[in-house]
């Protein structure tokens, strides 16, 4: 079950198309995984499309799914948006940690790629990184444990600190504004 999700200004950039590739990319996999997410983003089509002179688009019915929604397994399915991405080669980023780049994504001043974690494995997220989705498995961060879908804002949480979920592991997807694995360079 999740319960972390895309902020209401985010889902609005991204309904105007104004979010960087790899931004867009991590909502469309949230959008993959959770149906009040695809509501809210309707709501949001249908309102710009009766108001066009309206900017602002309020939280409105998002507010309702900020609880649990039904979400993939830890041992789920990848969201169907990081299928159809390349994947660059699997690099080391600490003990029982790898990250690969995603080809065609990153670039532009925008760095995306995809972290695995074994189970129970302790991680740092770099201070580059500021959106995480959780694409399958759980991360622990503090006392919360997130799941399959959860969306970080990692710009608005600072949280640098992460373990992998002691049974599943987790393979998150992880977008920054700068280099975020320099290892890739």
């Amino acid at each position: 079950m999740a319960f972390e999700h895309p902020s209401a200004a985010l889902l609005s950039d991204y309904d105007r198309g104004g979010l960087a590739p790899g931004a867009a990319l991590a909502v469309v996999a949230h959008l993959d995984l959770c149906r009040q997410c695809r509501l809210a983003l309707g709501r949001m089509e249908n309102r710009r499309w009766t108001k066009a002179t309206s900017r602002n688009v309020p939280d409105g019915g998002l507010a309702d799914a900020r609880g649990r929604h039904e979400a993939p397994s830890a041992g789920g399915p990848l969201p169907r948006a990081l299928r159809r991405i390349a994947v660059g080669r699997w690099r080391p980023a600490g003990r029982g940690v790898a990250s690969a780049p995603l080809q065609g994504v990153s670039g532009l001043g925008e760095s995306v790629h995809l972290l695995k974690a074994a189970p129970g494995t302790p991680f740092a997220l770099p201070d580059a990184a500021e959106l995480l989705l959780v694409a399958t498995g759980a991360v622990q961060v503090g006392l919360t444990r997130y799941g399959g879908g959860d969306f970080l804002d990692l710009a608005a949480t600072r949280v640098r600190h992460a373990a992998a979920d002691a049974r599943t592991g987790c393979l998150c997807l992880v977008v920054g504004g700068d280099e975020l694995y320099r290892s890739h360079a």
